[in-house]
């Protein structure tokens, strides 16, 4: 499985305003991160584990997902491959990352490595929100829009170094419905768009996050998945980010 469909993760920078945002699109924020557990809470997520469950491609898929600040991300996933169960894990560690098929391990590319790196960006707003909240942030609202039926709240985030990403935010819940953002693909060539639809919010270990969140590339299904499980801690074992 792919970083980029990550159920999971992950984690953020503590959150400084902007002084220049748009000032609507900063109460559309301010408004999510109080619902999904408020900044304090979400500041202090240094590092946690994800067990995720679903599909990829239509192929049934269970994730495990490590993440720790500021720069150590590790996916570990089981799906079968000509009927057999087969591992797939994707390491970063710093400036540093592998990539794990079956018995095959292999060192990142510098391409593949700055794909993982926007994947997790994007993953990182839509499960905390706090990228949003530093003030290399700009944010705007772009407008409004139907996701799922609902009214929602189109924002759209820049950071120089990143792709634009946009958020859609329930205007009932205030919660986030589904973000966008077009990167490049793991061999560094045309861009690809990349769709998160969140649904079924729980509360995890204090926490609010999306339960089901369906992936799209390009307008095609890609993953949908089922965040079974999430445990928060301050740190994890070294060993975790190690190479294969």
């Amino acid at each position: 499985m792919r970083f980029g469909l990550l159920t999971a993760v992950v984690l953020a920078a503590a959150p400084v305003a902007a002084a220049d945002d748009d000032s609507q699109a900063r109460e559309v924020v301010d408004r999510a991160i109080a619902q999904i557990g408020g900044a304090k809470k979400l500041t202090n997520l240094k590092a946690g584990v994800w067990k995720t469950s679903g599909t990829v491609r239509g192929v049934p898929s269970r994730a495990e997902f490590h993440g720790e600040l500021p720069g150590k991300f590790r996916l570990d996933s089981t799906r079968a491959v000509d009927g057999k169960p087969t591992r797939f894990s994707r390491i970063i560690n710093g400036d540093k990352g592998w990539v794990v098929e079956g018995e095959k391990v292999k060192p990142m590319s510098d391409e593949e490595m700055a794909h993982v790196r926007e994947s997790f960006y994007h993953k990182r707003i839509a499960t905390t929100l706090l990228p949003l909240t530093d003030k290399a942030c700009k944010l705007s609202v772009v407008g409004q829009a139907d996701v799922g039926g609902r009214p929602a709240t189109a924002i759209r985030a820049t950071r120089a170094g990143f792709p634009d990403v946009t958020l859609y935010f329930d205007q009932q819940t205030g919660l986030l419905a589904k973000t966008e953002m077009t990167g490049k693909d793991a061999a560094g060539g045309k861009g690809r768009k990349v769709e998160l639809l969140l649904s079924d919010y729980k509360e995890f270990d204090g926490v609010k996050m999306a339960g089901r969140t369906k992936t799209y590339h390009d307008g095609k299904l890609f993953l949908d998945t089922e965040l079974v499980e999430f445990h928060r801690a301050d740190s994890l074992p070294g060993k975790t980010f190690d190479a294969p």
